[in-house]
């Protein structure tokens, strides 16, 4: 019987569904294995003719909107940085474990950057570190000034990256263990071992 008043009409057939659901989805998934390759076909020739097109469309606005397109990728980036930041310190490690040279490189590049502001070569500066820690170390009996348990690092209380004429001052290190060392770095007290 067929309805004067459209709304009528769809209120009755959305009634029917909710009340054959099961017998809806049992169909569906009786009709889904039967025809099992017919799907798989159906989605292959689907991707050919649309995916492809869509990448095409998709190219073509990046290659029109270069800017726009660097920005939402920054915003994105942004999000995704913000929403997982154990993930880039995680890769971080992998990457200094696959390239223990280049993070030699990289430090060695570091305190040599700070040893010339000291007029120290990186040798030297390395040398002059090594007798400042040994100092501290032996000054404060390598104790963890703040729970004393044994020392694991000498802390330089202002950073040497700020002050790099401050580095090899005695009053500007401090004896920690590896929990307040991560402390005070900020690092996550649950990534320490990892």
């Amino acid at each position: 019987m067929p309805y004067k008043n459209i709304e009528k009409e769809r209120e009755s057939k959305r009634k029917w569904k909710r009340n054959h659901r099961d017998q809806e989805n049992q169909y569906t998934k009786n009709w889904r294995a039967k025809n099992q390759e017919h799907i798989k076909l159906y989605s292959q020739d689907y991707n050919l003719k649309h995916v492809s097109e869509r990448r095409l469309n998709d190219q073509k606005w990046r290659d029109n909107n270069r800017e726009k397109y660097r920005e939402l990728n920054k915003i994105a980036a942004r999000k995704y940085r913000l929403a997982h930041p154990d993930r880039r310190k995680i890769s971080i490690r992998k990457w200094e474990k696959k390239n223990p040279d280049k993070v030699l490189a990289k430090f060695q590049r570091y305190l040599s950057k700070i040893g010339k502001e000291l007029d120290l070569s990186f040798g030297a500066y390395q040398f002059a570190l090594r007798k400042w820690s040994s100092f501290i170390r032996d000054e404060e009996d390598n104790k963890c000034q703040i729970c004393d348990k044994e020392a694991v690092a000498v802390h330089h209380i202002i950073h040497k990256v700020l002050y790099p004429k401050l580095s090899l001052n005695i009053n500007n290190g401090i004896c920690l263990c590896e929990i307040h060392h991560n402390e005070v770095h900020g690092k996550c007290l649950g990534m320490i071992n990892k």
